[in-house]
């Protein structure tokens, strides 16, 4: 099995869209995949003392493709964000394939109220 290479970038990090409750959109690219591979994004920030995570989005992949990934903070995480200017954050894709593999992916961002 040739070794797979899974991508993750986030087009519009806006800092307003997720404290106000909206989603962002994550963009998530599968080289390879089996009929049911699991996709999880993760956005973890330090900003509150330990790296923490602020956001996830689910997905499952059928074929190698690229899809959006919705990410939406939980309410009780979005009143710390909204005092927040701009937050550093590293966003981790995890694929666990049905071949029992597990692939990473990692990208940082900064998000900012616009």
């Amino acid at each position: 099995m040739a070794e797979q290479q899974p991508r993750i970038s986030v087009p519009r990090p806006s800092l307003r869209r997720l404290a106000g409750g909206r989603a962002i959109s994550a963009r998530v690219t599968v080289t390879e995949s089996g009929r049911k591979d699991a996709v999880l994004v993760e956005v973890y920030s330090a900003a509150l003392g330990n790296e923490l995570p602020v956001t996830l989005g689910y997905t499952r992949f059928s074929r190698p493709q690229t899809k959006n990934v919705k990410l939406i903070a939980p309410k009780f995480v979005r009143r710390f964000l909204r005092p927040r200017s701009r937050l550093h954050a590293r966003v981790v894709l995890s694929q666990c394939s049905t071949a029992g593999y597990e692939y990473t992916a990692q990208s940082r961002i900064v998000l900012r109220r616009q």
